[in-house]
């Protein structure tokens, strides 16, 4: 209803032209550092299925083009998710639009394999707009330690918050490793993981702090 009342349509995306226009639009609201080169970013979103992560990606547009995207994955060996992508142009926030989109593409990736998903990752910019709005409206965990996007597929490695969004369950202190292998190796295709310096520096990094309230 929030995408018909602002005269959107919706199309699920896996290459063409308006993934590249996605990808621009991705560009400008992450920067260029923050979203992968044009031709590892059509991999991603390909219809190509393994069990590690089977990708979908929702846009919203007009007469006037590309006016949001978000891209999710479904990571098979956890019964997860982890959204990758998203960005609204300036004119379409604060109007439901991420959230509209966000739900589609988490229900999409449900349906695959037609069973509830245990919990949904995501990579947020700590105490960002995202961030706070993850951490007040879908009861958020913030995974403890330092972690940090690879220096693969023409990104910047950086520091980032692994967050967790329960779904049937909220994942385990000892369920922490096996999460970011996934991610390394499901969606960043870094395999081994263990040979990625970033990935060591995870792991090592990883807190054994207690369930916070209310979890």
């Amino acid at each position: 209803m929030v995408l018909q009342a602002a005269g959107l349509a919706v199309r699920w995306v896996t290459g063409g032209e308006v993934a590249v226009e996605a990808h621009s639009l991705l560009q400008e609201n992450l920067g260029p550092a923050n979203v992968e080169d044009l031709a590892t970013f059509i991999k991603t979103i390909g219809p190509s299925r393994d069990d590690r992560a089977m990708t979908r990606m929702l846009c919203a547009f007009d007469d006037s083009g590309v006016l949001a995207v978000v891209a999710g994955a479904r990571l098979g060996r956890l019964n997860a998710a982890m959204l990758l992508y998203s960005a609204v142009r300036n004119d379409m926030r604060r109007k439901g639009v991420y959230s509209a989109l966000r739900s589609k593409v988490l229900d999409a990736l449900r349906d695959e394999d037609a069973r509830p998903l245990d919990y949904v990752v995501s990579e947020l910019e700590p105490e960002g707009i995202l961030w706070r709005y993850y951490r007040k409206h879908w009861n958020a965990w913030i995974v403890p330690c330092d972690y940090r996007v690879p220096d693969t597929q023409g990104l910047t490695p950086r520091l980032l918050d692994l967050v967790i969004v329960p779904g049937e369950r909220r994942p385990g202190l000892d369920e922490i490793a096996e999460i970011v292998r996934e991610v390394y190796e499901g969606v960043y295709r870094l395999v081994p993981a263990d040979s990625s310096d970033e990935y060591l520096s995870v792991i090592q990094s990883i807190r054994n702090d207690g369930p916070e309230p209310g979890a």
